[in-house]
């Protein structure tokens, strides 16, 4: 999928949702992706799994996702509709909060043609170059994520904010957390047009004030 493409399915999302009614500091959306990361750790602290949800209707046990991307209770039926939650979702939130803020600022990712690059090449491109210097455990790919997002951030964060020099260096961390998010034999770019579906159901900015 192109990542042009993929973005802005997320950023017609979240203008519906009214996140772009008004203006939004870049300091207020790096802080918002430190969010996510962080609760990747907290999921990951409370021994949950990479993804799964909370059966509402019954004892509010949580069910894992299964091979097949569903939801089953213990009788086989499966649940829809419900919020995905769970150390990989938590990251792929942090993907989405960067892919607003890249569709936002007009970002693209372009190949030597001058066509559209795609989700998948880049992820193929950034896992190799990467080796086996990602880290496996959570505490440090959440650490190795606070990093990057930081490091989009210019010295001179008070003055003007090059926006794409910041564009590249989110996308990056966006990248490998669905490295990170693939390696745990889950399909980054299906959990997170799952996690934007899910997204679409929901109030006017979330319930939040920011």
């Amino acid at each position: 999928m192109l990542i042009h493409d993929l973005a802005a399915e997320v950023h017609e999302n979240a203008l519906r949702h009214g996140w772009w009614d008004t203006d939004r500091s870049p300091m207020e959306i790096i802080a918002l992706i430190h969010s996510e990361w962080s609760e990747a750790l907290e999921e990951a602290r409370a021994g949950r799994p990479m993804v799964y949800v909370m059966d509402i209707w019954g004892d509010e046990v949580m069910i894992p996702m299964s091979r097949d991307g569903k939801f089953l209770r213990e009788d086989g039926t499966a649940l829809e509709r419900l919020k995905p939650e769970g150390i990989a979702v938590e990251m792929i939130d942090g993907v989405i909060r960067i892919l607003d803020y890249f569709a936002e600022l007009g970002g693209s990712v372009m190949r030597e043609d001058g066509s559209d690059e795609s989700i998948e090449h880049v992820m193929a491109f950034i896992e190799e170059d990467w080796g086996d210097g990602l880290p496996e455990d959570v505490p440090g790919m959440v650490a190795l994520l606070h990093k990057l997002t930081s490091d989009a951030m210019p010295e001179d964060w008070q003055g003007e904010w090059d926006g794409a020099q910041v564009c590249n260096k989110l996308l990056h961390a966006a990248v490998l957390a669905m490295v990170w998010v693939k390696r745990r034999r889950l399909d980054p770019v299906a959990l997170l047009q799952m996690k934007n579906a899910y997204n679409r159901s929901r109030p006017y900015r979330h319930g939040k004030l920011f």
